[in-house]
């Protein structure tokens, strides 16, 4: 009799060992479980993060493009500018030159003429 209620009583420690040992396991699964969660959630906030980070720096790159551009656009137009400026210089150098041109041509045939003039009266 005793062995049998020694064989009963061990069955059950038995049984209390395998209960306590499946609850430690689906406990154990739980925290796992959780703690993957917990990384997946942290891991998906860092992605947004990265991703927020990253937009950002996208748009500070693309202001400084746009700036970039800007004054690009305002250092041709300042070129354009003084180019328009020396060709209008130059356009009037030449007018001038040109006149003056004219003048001693004018001067040239009339001392022309004058020679001419003096010479048939010379001859004459």
């Amino acid at each position: 009799v005793v062995s049998r209620v020694n064989t009963h009583v061990m069955d059950d420690i038995e049984d209390g060992i395998r209960s306590i040992v499946r609850n430690a396991y689906r406990e154990q699964d739980r925290t796992i479980s959780s703690l993957m969660d917990g990384l997946e959630a942290d891991r998906r906030e860092e992605l947004e993060r990265l991703k927020r980070r990253h937009e950002e720096q996208m748009k500070k790159v693309v202001m400084l493009v746009e700036n970039e551009m800007k004054l690009v656009s305002q250092t041709q137009a300042q070129k354009n500018s003084l180019l328009e400026e020396k060709l209008a210089i130059s356009q009037e150098s030449v007018a001038k030159a040109r006149d003056e041109l004219k003048k001693v041509k004018d001067d040239a045939y009339a001392l022309v003429s004058e020679l001419k003039r003096d010479l048939e009266l010379a001859l004459a």
